[in-house]
């Protein structure tokens, strides 16, 4: 159970580092172990849901990694992605784990982590500008453009277009999502196949200047049992974070042209959430003809997807008008 000293450390957190503005790089924050078990039972548990409502609108999308693949994650941090992804894809052999993180002890706490619950994980630190090791590489990238300069955002980006795939989480703020726009354009200039949650593969409509008061963003749901917890009752109480809302921005590519992507062709994506009225809804939409503000009638789409559309899903998507 957290202590006064933990709640302290968990209020600097979220002061500094969780609060940090685009383009501004932090230097390494962890004191101890015990820190970092503390971040990653409650920051890091938050991103980890994040991380199941991507990987789960993957998996359930039929996407698998690629054969010899190795996992790198760039900004491990305490190693909520790996573990995340591995909960959702499990290894049917050994496979190679390589960890980066500016602090070699949160990679050690993240391997140590890692190991416990993946044991066919081989895991060692990797340093990113060395490159990614022979084989087709996994990356991960979770919650770090609010620590990256702009010449670290650039360099991380021509990194990324050298994986074989590409799975990068961040937070949705209009922030983050603009400077995520930017990755999702530099792979598609490089041949790179758009997973999620894009339901195009062409430029992003959000780059219109009329769409300069949205962004690309959908909100993950944490676990019942979060509501039920004493422990996240408190966390609630002194961070002032409302569990409920989870807004997430992420971008999945891949070489492999045959992957599957996450909406069906011919869909429409409801950016945000959907607004409920007497008899249809409306949305941000996203699709092949770009972003726009939709009316949708619920007799045009049936009770079901109507219902399915304004619940607050994650994954929301509906066909478009022929």
């Amino acid at each position: 159970m957290a202590n006064k000293d933990t709640w302290a450390l968990l209020e600097s957190l979220r002061a500094g580092y969780l609060g940090g503005a685009p383009g501004t790089e932090l230097a390494d924050y962890w004191q101890s172990d015990e820190h970092l078990a503390a971040y990653d039972e409650s920051f890091a548990a938050r991103i980890g849901w994040k991380w199941d409502a991507v990987l789960d609108e993957l998996k359930g999308a039929g996407f698998a990694p690629p054969a010899g693949y190795t996992l790198h994650d760039f900004g491990t941090g305490s190693g909520i992605a790996p573990r995340a992804f591995f909960a959702a894809f499990p290894p049917v052999s050994p496979v190679k784990v390589r960890l980066a993180d500016r602090s070699a002890r949160a990679v050690q706490f993240a391997l140590a982590r890692l190991a416990a619950v993946v044991p066919e994980a081989a895991g060692a630190r990797w340093e990113p500008a060395q490159g990614f090791e022979p084989g087709p590489a996994v990356l991960l990238v979770s919650h770090v453009l609010t620590e990256l300069t702009d010449a670290a955002r650039l360099e991380l980006i021509a990194l990324a277009a050298q994986a074989h795939t590409v799975i990068w989480v961040e937070p949705g703020t209009p922030a983050a999502s603009r400077a995520l726009l930017e990755g999702r354009e530099a792979l598609r200039a490089r041949g790179f196949k758009l997973l999620s949650p894009c339901p195009h593969q062409h430029a992003c409509g959000m780059a219109a200047a009329a769409n300069a008061r949205h962004w690309c963003h959908m909100f993950a749901k944490p676990p019942s049992a979060a509501s039920q917890s004493a422990y996240w009752a408190e966390f609630k109480k002194r961070l002032g974070i409302d569990l409920r809302a989870l807004p997430v921005s992420w971008l999945v590519a891949s070489q492999d042209a045959a992957a599957a992507t996450a909406v069906p062709p011919a869909h429409a994506r409801v950016i945000g959430r959907a607004r409920e009225y007497k008899g249809y809804l409306k949305a941000v939409a996203c699709d092949a003809a770009g972003v726009r503000e939709e009316a949708v009638q619920k007799r045009a789409v049936g009770k079901e997807l109507f219902k399915h559309l304004t619940s607050g899903a994650f994954t929301a998507h509906y066909p478009t008008r022929a």
